[in-house]
């Protein structure tokens, strides 16, 4: 339901990573409760495989991978640049 709306009102960007690489991410963080406990990593993958089915319909995905924030940031404003040309 949000992302419908989400969808309806602007440009909505999936930013995605490997489960390994985000529980590396978020190794030091203390701040997510879906993450509470011993394996972050199953945790993701079943956040993830809960949610794949959704995520599947967003158009603009960003693999951050290895990317820093600042070409992560130049990659969504690359899509949100398309995004307004259309």
């Amino acid at each position: 339901e949000n992302l419908t709306l989400a969808k309806k009102n602007g440009l909505v960007v999936l930013l995605t990573a490997p489960s390994g690489e985000l529980a590396h991410r978020l190794l030091y963080r203390n701040d997510r409760p879906l993450l509470e406990g011993a394996d972050a990593v199953a945790k993701l993958a079943a956040i993830e495989s809960r949610r794949r089915e959704v995520w599947a319909t967003i158009t603009n995905k960003i693999d951050t991978s290895g990317l820093s924030p600042l070409e992560v940031s130049e990659l969504v404003l690359h899509s949100y640049r398309e995004w307004t040309a259309s």
